[in-house]
Order: structure tokens, then C-alpha cells, then sequence
């Protein structure tokens, strides 16, 4: 089977196209507000926020980012904010 120039062209229009529509639809499907954020944004009320919205995962990774330390420090750690926070 030859390939002729207009088969050639139509199959790299598809591709191209097939890559663009699903790059295109991963980009839309990313959530921009989770991009990194540098630890001085980062304050103790943003992550009791977290926390009491329920989202103990983003408060353990603001706190994280904030303290940058490990995961086990960064259970201990938020555990005393919130008992802190608490207190007041």
C-alpha cells in the first residue's frame, strides 16, 4: 500500500489534532489552586482552616510547606496548633 500525499496529511491532521484535544482537556481538567505556594503565604490560620473544613490532608501539606519538615513532625505539629487553637 503507497501512502499518497493526502493520506499522509490527513493522518498528521488527526494526530495532531487527537493530541491537542486531549492536552487541551488535561490542561482545563488541572486545578490551578493547587500550585505550590511559598512558605511565607502560608499562615497558621490557612491551615486550621483546612483542617476544620475537614481537608486534613491539605492542612498536613500547608503545614508541611509552612514548617518544612517531615510527615510524622508535620502530624505532631498540626495535632498542636489545633489543640493550641483550641485552648484560645
Amino acid at each position: 500500500m503507497t501512502l499518497t500525499w493526502n493520506t499522509a496529511a490527513l493522518l498528521f491532521f488527526l494526530v495532531y489534532s487527537a493530541g491537542y484535544l486531549s492536552a487541551r482537556w488535561l490542561y482545563l481538567r488541572t486545578d490551578i489552586s493547587q500550585t505550590p505556594r511559598s512558605p511565607e503565604s502560608i499562615d497558621d490560620e490557612a491551615i486550621l482552616t483546612e483542617y476544620r473544613a475537614g481537608r486534613r490532608i491539605d492542612a498536613l501539606r500547608l503545614y508541611r510547606t509552612r514548617y518544612l519538615c517531615g510527615l510524622k513532625e508535620a502530624q505532631a505539629g498540626l495535632q498542636a496548633l489545633v489543640k493550641a487553637a483550641d485552648r484560645s
